[in-house]
C-alpha cells in the first residue's frame, strides 16, 4: 500500500502547518486530483469528501505554531511528517511512503521524497487537498476569533492586507514569532496611539501642576476607580500605573534635558 505525504501552510504568518496522509484505494477512482492550489475552494472541498470516502487511508496532523517557533519551520514540519506516519494503525502496512519536497525524515518505512509530488503522484495530490481543506478550516474558526487580520480570506498569508492589520492591531497568539515581520514586532498602532495619549496628559500635569497637585490629581483618580465594578477598577488601575510610569520618565528625561542645556 502507496501513502502519500504533504503540507500545507509553511508559508503563512499565522496558523498551524497542516500534513496530510493518504493510502489511495485503486480500486475507487477519484476524478479531478492534482495539486491542492490548481483547485477552487469548492473543487478542493467536493473533493475531499470523496477522498475520504473512497481511500484506504486518510489522517490530518497540525503542527501549531508554538511548535514552528520552538523548532523552526523546517523541523517542524518534518516531526509532523515523523508524526503522521507513526500515528498509521498496525493493520495498515504501507509498501512506499511518497512525500512531496525533498525532506529527509527518519522512518521504518520505505520512502521517496519527490520534488514537486504535487503535480505528479495521486496519493500526494489527495494528501495536499485533505490537509489545504483543513486547514483552511481552521483558519475560518479562527477569523471568528480575531476577525480584524482577515484570515477567512487570506488563511495567514502576508498579505497587503494582513500586513496593514499587523500594524494596527499587533500579532495575536496564533502569528509565528519567528517569522518576520512578527520577529521583533515592537507595538501595533493602537498601542502607540495609546501611549501618545498617555504622554499628552502627563506632559500637561508636569507644565501645569507641582508636585503635590499632581499626587491629588493622581489619588483622585484612584479613589474614582475603586467605586468602579471590578472589572472597571483594574483597567482604570492599569491606566494610572501606567500614568504613573510615563510620568517618572518624562520627568527624568526632562531632568537630564535640563541639565545638558544648563537650565
Amino acid at each position: 500500500m502507496i501513502f502519500g505525504i504533504d503540507e500545507v501552510g509553511k508559508g503563512p504568518l499565522a496558523g498551524p502547518v497542516c500534513i496530510g496522509i493518504v493510502a489511495l484505494d485503486s480500486s475507487k477512482e477519484i476524478i479531478g486530483l492534482k495539486d491542492s492550489k490548481k483547485l477552487s475552494e469548492k473543487k478542493r472541498e467536493e473533493l475531499s469528501q470523496e477522498i475520504k470516502e473512497k481511500a484506504a487511508y486518510t489522517d490530518t496532523l497540525f503542527i501549531e505554531k508554538d511548535i514552528i517557533d520552538k523548532l523552526n519551520i523546517k523541523k517542524a514540519t518534518i516531526k509532523g511528517m515523523e508524526d503522521i506516519i507513526l500515528s498509521i494503525p498496525p493493520s495498515f502496512k504501507p509498501t512506499e511512503i511518497l512525500i512531496d519536497g525533498n525532506e529527509v525524515i527518519k522512518t521504518i518505512y520505505k520512502y521517496q521524497s519527490i520534488i514537486k509530488g504535487d503535480e505528479t503522484e495521486q496519493s500526494i495530490m489527495a494528501a495536499s487537498i485533505i490537509a489545504k481543506v483543513e486547514r483552511d478550516k481552521k483558519m475560518k474558526e479562527l477569523d471568528k476569533k480575531f476577525p480584524m487580520y482577515g484570515f477567512a480570506s487570506h488563511k495567514g498569508y502576508g498579505t497587503k492586507e494582513h500586513i496593514e492589520a499587523i500594524k494596527i492591531y499587533g500579532p495575536c497568539e496564533h502569528h509565528r514569532q519567528s517569522f518576520k515581520p512578527i520577529k521583533g514586532f515592537d507595538i501595533s498602532a493602537i498601542e502607540a496611539f495609546d501611549i501618545h495619549e498617555k504622554r499628552l496628559i502627563v506632559r500637561d500635569l508636569l507644565i501645569n501642576k507641582s508636585d503635590d497637585e499632581i499626587k491629588e490629581v493622581l489619588t483622585s483618580l484612584i479613589e474614582k476607580a475603586n467605586l468602579m465594578s471590578e472589572k472597571e477598577m483594574r483597567i482604570e488601575k492599569d491606566r494610572i500605573d501606567k500614568i504613573k510610569k510615563l510620568l517618572n520618565k518624562e520627568w527624568i528625561f526632562a531632568k537630564k534635558v535640563s541639565k545638558k542645556r544648563g537650565f
